[in-house]
């Protein structure tokens, strides 16, 4: 046998694999930086309505905080002229039937939007909390909704499919989340 030709096949084969392992890592670097991107947008998008809707709490005389616990609020707002209620919680369970990350659970948003008076969105999140406290700081926790003088909410995505395994094995999901404090206008005194 040929040594030349026995060298050339050992040769090809290293680069044939080096070449397969670089594409591998590029093509499961390249999922990561997606999902990642798509979790930072959906954690943009629910910013901006949470922010949207909470900026219309404590907004006119007719604007109330109904009632909220730690993982739901609901409150009275203006909404084109009218006074409606708007309501942010999770339901119960995985209700988006997503076998691939268990952990996520429905964010239901029930409340007007544009111009339909009653509408409901739900989003898969990790995690949805509502804090409340008696001082603007967010310094001293409350559960009476009469003393409430500013709220945080805190939210938390993850990506829908696993982009890898942690070191023991279970799946890795990518997460974004994002914390506000939000001092209402009415509720100030």
């Amino acid at each position: 046998m040929n040594i030349g030709i026995t060298i050339s096949f050992i040769v090809g084969g290293l680069l044939m694999i080096s070449i397969l392992t670089m594409n591998n890592n590029v093509m499961r670097h390249s999922y990561q930086f997606t999902a990642n991107i798509m979790e930072k947008n959906q954690i943009d998008n629910l910013r901006q309505l949470i922010t949207n809707d909470m900026r219309r709490l404590g907004l006119g005389d007719g604007a109330d905080l109904l009632n909220f616990s730690d993982n739901h609020i609901r409150f009275r707002a203006r909404v084109n002229g009218q006074y409606r209620v708007i309501s942010w919680r999770i339901m119960p369970g995985n209700n988006f039937n997503i076998p691939t990350n268990p952990s996520l659970q429905g964010l239901r948003r029930q409340g007007p939007f544009e111009d339909d008076n009653n509408t409901m969105f739900d989003f898969p999140v990790k995690r949805f909390e509502v804090f409340a406290f008696s001082d603007p700081e967010g310094t001293i926790p409350t559960s009476d909704k009469n003393q409430v003088r500013s709220i945080r909410i805190e939210l938390e995505v993850e990506s829908l499919q696993p982009i890898g395994n942690n070191s023991d094995g279970t799946p890795f999901f990518t997460n974004s989340s994002w914390s506000k404090l939000f001092r209402p206008g009415n509720m100030m005194f």
